[in-house]
């Protein structure tokens, strides 16, 4: 039995395989997907996720570091000066 603690399958870059990943997932052995739903907009399809594939569980959470990523993206670093580089 293995479980997958950190996963991202609500991601829109899953749309066109997640069945075919859980499915792999599956395969290997894992028994239970945790679902990372890391803000408001993503928690309700972790559970729509959960209610469509038994294997998933989700886990709520609110990371507010995932608001920087365009300015990572972006080569800029957006964190406000604390003092400590």
């Amino acid at each position: 039995m293995f479980v997958d603690t950190h996963l991202h399958l609500a991601d829109v870059t899953y749309d066109q395989d997640r069945q075919a990943v859980i499915n792999r997932a599956s395969t290997a052995g894992v028994t239970t997907l945790v679902e990372i739903a890391e803000s408001p907009e993503t928690w309700e399809t972790a559970v729509r996720l959960a209610d469509q594939y038994p294997s998933s569980t989700p886990a709520w959470a609110f990371i507010p570091i995932t608001r920087m990523r365009p300015c990572r993206t972006a080569g800029l670093n957006c964190r406000k000066s604390s003092g400590n580089s």
